[in-house]
């Protein structure tokens, strides 16, 4: 029971300081807003060697603290949406590289890879760090540079089955789907493709065995 409470202990000490640090940088803010420019009004009245009065200091500090606060709690704001943004895009990173299928990411006006999740090394058979930096059509797409169904013809959409080159020099045959999509207002190629080549086995293993009824049966 101790050890529980042990343990639940630092958890709410970590939602109660989320909870409170907010608040208290906006009182921070409020009072170093106020005492910035009630110094500020001190300075300009001595400068100018009008007497100092505690009730001329009203209106600057409470101004002060209220520009204060503004500026604090609109920092924090911008700083809540950041914070937001990077673990909506950690979330969909994490999302991508763990998904079963190989996915790239291609910038389309000059077809480079950009980015390639866990699956896509592994069938492609190389590091990330080997495949970033190609150019789509040296890995898929083999032989059609200036044919892209997409970024040449305009195509929203592409589903077919092609083969892409694996770090080895073969070429495995795969389902490939591959459409446009907006990160950041930035156009990005998404592609993703599914390993084909049981598929591919099983058919040819069909054929040939279809090959092999068709010859008994014409040499009977």
């Amino acid at each position: 029971m101790i050890h529980s409470i042990k343990n639940i202990l630092p958890t709410l000490e970590n939602r109660l300081w989320r909870s409170f640090a907010p608040l208290m940088k906006i009182f921070f803010g409020t009072l170093l807003g106020a005492i910035f420019l009630t110094a500020l009004s001190a300075l300009q009245k001595i400068s100018a060697g009008y007497p100092l009065h505690l009730n001329g200091f009203f209106i600057p500090f409470f101004a002060g603290g209220g520009a204060g606060t503004l500026i604090t709690y609109h920092l924090e704001q911008v700083k809540r949406l950041n914070l937001e943004v990077l673990e909506q895009e950690l979330f969909q990173r994490n999302l991508i590289n763990n998904m079963p299928v190989g996915v790239v990411i291609i910038e389309p006006a000059t077809h480079v890879l950009i980015g390639v999740n866990t699956a896509a090394e592994e069938m492609i058979g190389s590091p990330a760090a080997d495949i970033l930096g190609k150019k789509c059509y040296e890995i898929f797409c083999i032989n059609t540079k200036d044919a892209c169904p997409i970024t040449v013809h305009g195509i929203g959409f592409d589903n077919r089955e092609t083969r892409v080159r694996r770090g080895n020099g073969t070429m495995l045959p795969i389902i490939k789907t591959a459409t446009m999509a907006k990160t950041h207002n930035r156009p990005m190629l998404i592609e993703s493709f599914i390993d084909n080549s049981s598929q591919k086995k099983t058919i040819e293993r069909l054929q040939e065995r279809d090959t092999f009824i068709e010859r008994i049966m014409s040499s009977i």
